[in-house]
């Protein structure tokens, strides 16, 4: 699993992670991609 958020919305969710959710974590990528494509999306979260 990647969890995708805005920078300041990762940081109040990682205090809420589960221990599985924890376990389970690839990646996390803090930015912003409300309203981009999804190509671009896919793109951005391949070169992270």
């Amino acid at each position: 699993m990647i969890i995708v958020a805005p920078p300041r919305t990762l940081g109040e969710l990682r205090k809420h992670y589960h221990k599985e959710v924890e376990k389970r974590l690839a990646g996390e990528i803090a930015k912003d991609l409300t309203g981009h494509p999804v190509p671009e999306i896919e793109k951005i979260i391949r070169a992270e």
